[in-house]
């Protein structure tokens, strides 16, 4: 009796893995492998939006061509939204309430002299130099 049980559920995991596995294909739930695969690039930086599934990643070489890259599917799929802002990107971030706001930072330097913060807020279509009203360092100067 036991052993008529034991192959009893075995015949029926099998059957729900194969129904599961075909019900996964004919969805194209394997097909974001493919799409989001970033094989030969490298990824400078990655930020995800706090509210839907936004994600954006600065890429640089590759096949694909470099800048700033966004899903609206955690992934599955992405588009190039721009070069971005010309320089080298270290760091990426999304605005916590305005998921349309990025920024982007640079290798960085004194805020005076460089250019090394960034904001888009298009989706990272059009950036434009972010100035911080702070000092450049602990006494004011």
């Amino acid at each position: 009796m036991k052993a008529l049980q034991f192959v009893a559920r075995l015949v029926i995991f099998g059957l729900i893995l194969a129904l599961g596995t075909t019900a996964a294909l004919v969805a194209g739930e394997s097909q974001g492998l493919a799409l989001a695969s970033l094989s030969n690039t490298s990824v400078q930086a990655v930020a995800r939006a706090s509210q839907g599934s936004g994600l954006y990643v600065a890429l640089d070489g590759g096949a694909q061509p470099s800048g700033i890259y966004r899903s609206d599917d955690n992934g599955l799929t992405w588009r190039l939204v721009s070069s971005g802002p010309g320089l080298a990107l270290k760091a990426l971030a999304v605005h916590p309430t305005q998921p349309n706001v990025v920024y982007a930072g640079t290798n960085g330097g004194p805020a005076i002299s460089t250019a090394s913060l960034w904001r888009s807020a298009d989706g990272g279509v059009t950036w434009h130099r972010f100035t911080v009203g702070m000092p450049a360092d602990a006494y004011g100067n």
